[in-house]
């Protein structure tokens, strides 16, 4: 026995299915799934018209934009593909074992619900389809076109996506019928943190929630198209920011470049700690540097809770900087971690401040830097590049070749500051002024040799 079953698409329901990307399940009838023979050819008899029009996606008819939304779906259908008669002879009748696509006022003699769009026939037996018909409603206003609905004309295209979904025997989720006694609900696709980057053979798809509660970039390289969660990792691939995947969207990247699938109206709410911990601190965030948010975060804690510098073990410092902090810095393979001494002045005198000052300064201008402490004794640097370095200085010498070895070879160097109490003389500090002179002979002598 040939069971017959339609699958109506309606104005308020197609509507709110392009802004919240509801999915689909199978089709059962008491209990069996419904299916196609495996590994058939659905032929479609596209009858929609033997005019030429120009629809506002370019598409010179209807039929045009039929074949589009079925090779929408062949890439993903492993078991089944649909080919298609353009301007087909077949004359649409129900039971005749043909998949025919029409327009028509009626569907078969019987009467479009109001609002519908389109309605798709399913006739199957013992659980294989043998007979699909799709009528467009005649009575609606169609164009075919991309980006936002624009009613009261309505986008041919997206609607035979979704009917030829029925074709191949996928139903709705979302909503009641004889064989779904309850609604189904997909609020889990839509709903959620969530930044998604997927691929197959010839796409590579980025989704983003409609919260963008995650970041997604998009980024552009000589030879194509780039993902990521960051801009930071733009840089390490030569890739240059495009923008960023926006909430609620989708992009598509194939050979033909880059399209923008909106599934849910976007409401930006950005997770606070992509800038207070989770982002690394040389990405952009809404266009706004995380390094810069963070040193105001800093800012406005140390004006809302003063605190009186204290005594401070500095290789406990040293071991949170390297553990917590250092990883968030690495770029182009290289990490440079400078501590600042911020009280250098009274624990060694002017004379030594003075010094520090003109160290940094010749440091600036022979390396084309931004020091503020050149001298700081405490570096984490990339073991396979501090093996690189042919070191030859005794003494103080060695933290100036050090620093000028590495501007060199091109590091990038982050400083981290922090507030310690530095020794004195009297507790066994060994450096004085003198050192400053070979400090600068070095800074000079490798700046041209090495």
């Amino acid at each position: 026995m040939k069971i017959r079953h339609f699958f109506p698409a309606v104005t308020f329901a197609f509507a709110f299915t392009a802004s919240t990307s509801f999915g689909y399940v199978r089709e059962f009838d008491n209990g069996i799934p419904l299916a196609w023979v495996k590994d058939r050819t659905v032929a479609m008899q596209l009858s929609l018209g033997t005019g030429t029009r120009t629809l506002r996606d370019g598409f010179t008819s209807f039929n045009d934009s039929a074949i589009d939304a079925l090779k929408t779906w062949n890439p993903h259908l492993a078991h089944l593909q649909f080919s298609w008669v353009k301007n087909s002879p077949v004359t649409a009748v129900e039971g005749d074992d043909e998949m025919s696509v029409i327009f028509d006022n009626k569907i078969f003699g019987s009467s479009f619900g109001s609002g519908t769009l389109a309605v798709t026939l399913l006739g199957y037996r013992n659980g294989n389809f043998e007979e699909t018909d799709t009528v467009f409603n005649s009575a609606i206003s169609w164009d075919s076109y991309r980006g936002p609905l624009t009613p009261p004309v309505f986008d041919f295209h997206r609607v035979a996506i979704h009917e030829f979904g029925h074709t191949l025997g996928l139903d709705h989720p979302d909503e009641p019928g004889p064989l779904r006694p309850r609604p189904q609900l997909v609020a889990a696709l839509v709903l959620g943190a969530f930044s998604l980057v997927l691929m197959d053979e010839a796409h590579l798809f980025g989704v983003r929630d409609a919260h963008g509660f995650r970041p997604l970039v998009l980024g552009k390289t000589e030879g194509g198209w780039v993902l990521a969660s960051e801009t930071a990792a733009l840089d390490l691939v030569d890739a240059h920011y495009v923008r960023d995947v926006e909430p609620g969207e989708m992009v598509a990247i194939d050979a033909g470049g880059v399209r923008s699938i909106r599934f849910a109206e976007p409401s930006p709410k950005l997770c606070l700690f992509e800038f207070v911990y989770i982002a690394r601190p040389d990405t952009q965030l809404y266009g706004h540097s995380v390094h810069a948010a963070r040193q105001r975060m800093g800012e406005a804690l140390a004006r809302q809770a003063p605190q009186e510098r204290g005594l401070v073990n500095l290789n406990d410092v040293v071991a949170a900087v390297l553990v917590l902090v250092g990883p968030q810095y690495e770029r182009q393979g290289v990490r440079l971690h400078q501590v600042l001494a911020s009280s250098l002045a009274p624990v060694l005198g002017q004379a030594n401040a003075l010094q520090q000052v003109v160290l940094n300064l010749v440091t600036n201008v022979l390396y084309n830097t931004t020091m503020t402490d050149m001298e700081t004794c405490f570096k984490a640097v990339r073991a396979d590049v501090l093996k690189g370095l042919p070191l030859r200085s005794e003494r103080f010498g060695i933290e100036p070749e050090i620093t000028a070895k590495l501007f060199k070879r091109g590091a990038r160097v982050y400083e981290v500051p922090i507030t310690y109490e530095g020794r004195d003389y009297a507790e066994g500090k060994k450096i004085t002024w003198r050192d400053g002179f070979p400090a600068l002979w070095a800074l000079v002598k490798y700046r041209f040799v090495d």
